[in-house]
Formats: structure tokens, sequence, C-alpha cells
């Protein structure tokens, strides 16, 4: 676990949060929308919204998809990684969760430290030699306030060289380990 505390400030926070369990569809913001993710803002979309998979990226999606419906719980951001472009670095792949109150937050905590000790496992088994799950403790903050987050990341593993370039040859075997292992 990353001792790693973090404060990230959102915007839209409240909009989402008030949203949260509408079941609508998500308007699409088509404001100018580079080819990188990363120099995008991202929208809020509430799991809840009818279209809030076709806002995940398609690496991400279906851990997303399956962290949400397995463990009841609300995400806030997610990333597929991606490898250096120009002078943007390479980001690694993760899933933001928002635990909505502190019996969420102790739950998710729990799970999320279960789903990372098994993913050294099935990597492990796998071969995948590259690519390690970390989880990290967040507070997010916004006009709506300050929340915790639990964040679970896909890093690259520190003493494998070169990194990057074998970091997303693995990714997506890794990702299909890490589905394996939700409880």
């Amino acid at each position: 676990m990353r001792e790693n505390i973090r404060i990230n400030r959102i915007r839209g926070l409240g909009h989402f949060l008030r949203n949260l369990h509408a079941d609508t569809r998500w308007p699409e913001d088509d404001s100018a929308r580079p080819d990188d993710p990363r120099l995008r803002g991202s929208s809020l979309v509430p799991p809840s919204a009818s279209n809030f998979a076709d806002f995940l990226e398609p690496r991400i999606r279906p851990l997303v998809l399956a962290v949400v419906g397995s463990w009841a719980c609300t995400t806030f951001s997610s990333c597929e990684g991606h490898p250096a472009r120009g002078h943007i670095p390479a980001s690694a792949a993760t899933v933001g969760i928002l635990p909505l109150d502190c019996h969420e937050l102790a739950r998710t905590t729990v799970l999320v430290e279960r789903f990372r000790r098994n993913t050294v496992n099935a990597f492990i088994a796998a071969g995948i030699d590259t690519v390690i799950c970390e989880v990290d403790f967040a507070t997010v903050e916004s006009a709506a306030g300050s929340f915790p987050t639990v964040e679970v990341w896909f890093v690259p593993d520190a003493h494998s060289a070169p990194r990057w370039a074998r970091y997303f040859e693995q990714l997506d075997q890794a990702i299909d380990e890490a589905l394996g292992c939700l409880q």
C-alpha cells in the first residue's frame, strides 16, 4: 500500500454527487478533444448513467465496470495508461474509487487490499514481471467539500528495464488477470 497521501482538486464534483443515482444519458462534452486523452478534461460521469461505459477508455473499461458491479462502489476516474508522446511522459493505468461514507471507505479499503494481494500471485503465475498493482489513498477537494478516495494503480516495476516499453507489452494481460482477482 502506498503511503503517499495526495490532494486533487476536481471541478463538477457537486453535480456528479447530486446525480449519482440518476439513470439518464450523460451529455458528452465535445469541446476541444485533443488526440491524447491526457490533454483533455474528463467528464465526471456517475456509474448510473446509461452511457457510463462510453466515457471509459477501452483498455480499462472491463475492469472499471467489474469494480463498479462487483464492489458496488462509485468510480470517479480511470485511465488505461498511455505511452510517452512528445513532451508528455508515459502514464500508468488506474481506477479511482470515491467511497460515499466512512463505512464504504472501510469496506473498499479491505476489498482493494485483498485485490492487490491477489494480483501479486496472479501476475507471478501468468509470468507478468513488469506490472505491479499499488493502492493509493488520496483526497479530492471541490466546492462540494473534501472526500477521501482509494486509487488502484497498475504501475511499471521500478526494477524492470526498459520500464515503459515492457510495461505496455504486458498491461493488457495484467488487466485481464486483475479481472479474475475481483471478489
